[in-house]
This record gives structure tokens, sequence and C-alpha cells, in this order.
């Protein structure tokens, strides 16, 4: 009967350590996903209005501009962690994002060639971690 009694606390010491584990988990899960916006400076309604700006069209890129461009907190993201603050970038070479600041655009929503824009350029290191915010005018 002695025997039962401490298999049984046995069990449930495993059980609240199990518990525990998942409980601590979930909160750390839970923390990570609330960092997206504060720890990085940013608001979840002005990275809304970002990614609207699909291709710089609709010019709500421009307002950002001192909020993106020398924000230290960014630097260090990986390529993921950018996309899914920012969005798809409009487009993308070897370790460089390039989101269109603002431009007039046509019926499909592409900017008009041969005008001149300004792009937010996100460049990364080996690591693909960012390394780099700047503006880039064409």
């Amino acid at each position: 009967m002695l025997m039962g009694n401490k298999q049984q606390q046995g069990f449930k010491i495993s059980t609240l350590i199990i518990t525990s584990c998942i409980l601590v988990t979930s909160y750390i899960s839970i923390a990570q996903k609330s960092r997206s916006y504060d720890d990085y400076k940013l608001s979840e309604t002005a990275l809304e209005e970002w990614r609207k700006g699909k291709n710089g069209c609709s010019f709500l890129r421009n307002r950002f501009h001192d909020s993106v461009i020398g924000n230290s907190n960014l630097i260090g993201l990986t390529e993921k962690k950018v996309s899914k603050l920012f969005g798809k970038p409009d487009a993308k070479r070897k370790r460089v994002f390039y989101y269109v600041m603002g431009a007039e655009c046509d019926q499909k929503g592409k900017p008009i060639v041969g005008q001149e824009y300004c792009s937010f350029v996100f460049l990364y290191n080996n690591e693909r971690k960012l390394e780099r915010i700047f503006l880039e005018c064409m």
C-alpha cells in the first residue's frame, strides 16, 4: 500500500511539471506575438496602413519615413519577421527588400514607368537578418 502512494505521488508531481511546462510555453508564445508592434515602436494600425499601400500607389507609406528609417528596434529582425510586419515587399532581390514609398500607379496598381519615386530599402546580412534600412530614389 505504501508503494502505491509513492507512485501516485510521483504521478501527481509529473503531471504538475508537465502542466507547468505547457503554461510557460504558452505564455512565451503569447509574449513573442505581442512583441510585434510595441517593441519595434510601430503601431498595428500603422502597419495595416503600410500593407495597404502596395507598390506605394496610395502614398500611405510617405508618413512612415521617420518611424522606419533609423528605427534601431528593427535591426536584427529576420526576413520572415519583416515580411510578417510590413507585408510582402514590392520587389525583392538577394538580401534586399524594396517597399515603394509613394508613386503614381496605373490601373493594374503598378508604378507608372518613367516617373521618379523613392523606396524603402531593407538590406539583410548573410544570416538573413536586417542590417540596415535606407531610402533610395530613382
